[in-house]
């Protein structure tokens, strides 16, 4: 999923996409409703993500991960593993599940150029 500071947002759906029993595969956009990116914004910045290591401290592939590009290109990529995350890091992924069943995704046939973080091409990730 990336979710743009315009709200504009795409939603890659690969794999484990069941939404009211029918799978979704392909590329959606939508903007998102605005009290859902103001939750995702404070969620964001109450976490202090740019103090989190960027790997979880169990051994193993990452059960999930994010990529955050703020302050005009500064990076910041997070991979977790279940045993490590914290309540806020678990509350980020959580509204991002939500958001593929919350959203007015339509289905495009647009094709956009995304750059996987290096833990993403060897596992799945929930969202």
């Amino acid at each position: 999923m990336i979710l743009n500071d315009n709200k504009k947002s795409w939603f890659i759906a690969s794999s484990n996409n069941y939404i009211r029993n029918s799978e979704y595969w392909g590329l959606y956009k939508a903007d998102l409703i605005e009290a859902d990116f103001k939750e995702l914004c404070d969620l964001l910045n109450y976490i202090d993500f740019k103090n989190i290591p960027t790997y979880g401290t169990a051994g193993g592939h990452p059960a999930e991960g994010i990529k955050i590009i703020y302050d005009n290109g500064k990076v910041k990529e997070i991979y977790t593993y279940e045993l490590s995350q914290t309540y806020g890091l678990m509350a980020i992924f959580h509204k991002m599940e939500q958001l593929r069943l919350t959203q007015n995704w339509n289905k495009s046939s647009k094709t956009v150029k995304v750059s996987l973080p290096e833990p993403e091409r060897r596992v799945r990730w929930k969202a």
